[in-house]
């Protein structure tokens, strides 16, 4: 599509198509003359009002940084400044529905699944790094995550442990038991 079509204009376009492809006969010729206007001034094909189709698009965010990772992808696939139509489900909390279009709601799983993939590893080495700077790791942990990094994530998580400064918590244990 040329451009983005609010929810109001995609209902507007979507009730005189209906009237355009079956109502009465002089209902229909002149729903056929105002559709073809529209779709001139909108820039869309006949052929793009499938995509049009609003649905409830439900996914699962499991905390509040999955769920803000969730809107900032549909705020990049619907363009969108305000606040996305989402409401936690009483049942399953992690679940969110958004109204979306099909080809939205699509677009939509494939860039988030992809984006919180990423955030997930990316969420890992930032532990290690994490763990690592801080010390909070000892013998016991011979076999940690650190220990099986390679080439690119481990260069990753060296410069997140660059990046990081160290907790001080020594003062505030009693008898100043982390250094």
């Amino acid at each position: 599509m040329s451009i983005r079509l609010t929810s109001a204009q995609r209902e507007r376009l979507r009730k005189i198509h209906r009237l355009a492809e079956g109502g009465a006969p002089g209902e229909r010729d002149n729903a056929r003359r105002i559709l073809d206007g529209m779709l001139r001034t909108w820039g869309i094909s006949e052929s793009e009002l499938a995509d049009t189709a609003v649905v409830d698009a439900h996914f699962r965010a499991r905390g509040a940084l999955e769920r803000k990772l969730l809107e900032h992808v549909v705020w990049l696939v619907t363009g969108t400044t305000r606040t996305p139509m989402f409401r936690p489900s009483t049942r399953h909390r992690s679940r969110f529905w958004f109204e979306l279009t099909e080809g939205d709601a699509v677009r939509v799983r494939v860039l988030y699944d992809t984006y919180l993939d990423a955030w997930n590893d990316t969420l890992e080495l930032a532990f290690v790094a994490f763990v690592s700077r801080n010390a909070i790791h000892g013998e016991p942990c011979a076999d940690s995550d650190a220990n099986r990094l390679e080439g690119d994530q481990l260069d990753r998580a060296r410069a997140l442990y660059r990046a990081m400064e160290r907790t001080p918590v020594g003062d505030s244990l009693p008898g100043g038991v982390a250094s």
